[in-house]
């Protein structure tokens, strides 16, 4: 029995790590320079999702957000970067990027967008997520 429980705890563990293949996770506040030089600027388009451990609405967003990150990939590759940002760990980032309630996503552009520049569309995102699967149902 505990062989076949060891199986399915492997293979969710493997699902995860498919599911998070291309969302890096910023470790803490004195990454995000190197970060925003290094992956963001070279990139077209990045999108920031903040996000609480725990929190139920941030937990409901995370797997749409991968399955969106790998669905993205599919069709433009190294173009787009995407980075989930702890609020708990990275407190100056999230001040930063004005950042109140979560999840919150920020979109950049090069890098650039940020602070108050920045496209806060956290509204927007979950009520069309919302429309599309109350369409499929």
């Amino acid at each position: 029995m505990a062989t076949g429980m060891s199986a399915i705890v492997a293979h969710f563990a493997r699902q995860q790590d498919r599911l998070r293949r291309n969302i890096r996770v910023l470790e803490d506040d004195d990454a995000w320079a190197d970060v925003l030089s290094r992956q963001i600027r070279p990139r077209c388009a990045s999108l920031l999702f903040f996000r609480r451990p725990g929190d139920a609405p941030c937990n409901y967003m995370q797997p749409k957000v991968h399955e969106l990150s790998n669905d993205l990939e599919l069709k433009h590759g190294a173009d787009l970067y995407f980075l989930e940002i702890n609020v708990e760990d990275c407190p100056r980032t999230t001040r930063y990027f004005k950042v109140d309630n979560v999840p919150a996503f920020r979109v950049l552009a090069h890098g650039r967008g940020e602070g108050e520049d920045c496209t806060a569309a956290f509204s927007g995102i979950s009520s069309r997520i919302f429309m599309l699967e109350a369409a499929h149902k």
